[in-house]
């Protein structure tokens, strides 16, 4: 009797292992892509609420395929463009995943890695939904409004220009300027 349930039970466990896993991946297109606009050592110019203008720079831009999920003797994987920037020496990152053959989630973090860290997260299933954004009294075309996660905290992101604006809680805010 328990030999066979030790038979059973080696059974059981091989045949629900894989031996032939389908591994599916989402690449993003190139018009997913384009929503990340910069470049390593791109330099954007910027404008704070005290009219001060200084540059920020793209320190580093990658590519890479992560992981999603495995079941079903399926593997997901979905393509990720991450870059990391300051502006006006403060460490900002950025994210685009592609999470399936209809979304992407846009997360940008400022203050990256530090205690303050507040993150602006929008998913998006259709990259058309970007439009005209009033806000703060600028008018920004081809452009989505996303709050932060904590209240208070508004980033505007454009499809040609990526960040356009952000407000922080307190007030201050930094305006991309050509």
């Amino acid at each position: 009797m328990k030999n066979i349930l030790i038979l059973i039970l080696l059974i059981t466990i091989s045949a629900s292992c894989c031996n032939n896993k389908d591994t599916i991946i989402y690449n993003l297109t190139n018009e997913e892509k384009a929503l990340v606009p910069y470049k390593k050592l791109d330099v954007i110019t910027w404008q704070n609420n005290n009219g001060n203008v200084f540059d920020g720079t793209v320190l580093e831009t990658t590519t890479s395929l992560r992981e999603i999920a495995e079941y079903d003797c399926k593997e997901f994987i979905g393509e990720s463009v991450e870059i990391r920037f300051n502006i006006d020496n403060s460490p900002y990152s950025m994210t685009l995943d592609k999470w399936d053959g209809s979304r992407i989630d846009l997360s940008i973090s400022s203050n990256a890695g530090r205690e303050n860290q507040i993150t602006f997260y929008s998913s998006i299933t259709d990259i058309n939904n970007f439009g005209t954004v009033n806000f703060n009294g600028e008018v920004f075309e081809n452009s989505i409004k996303i709050n932060g996660n904590l209240p208070n905290n508004t980033l505007i992101y454009s499809k040609t220009n990526g960040i356009e604006f952000i407000l922080f809680e307190d007030g201050t805010w930094y305006k991309r300027v050509e």
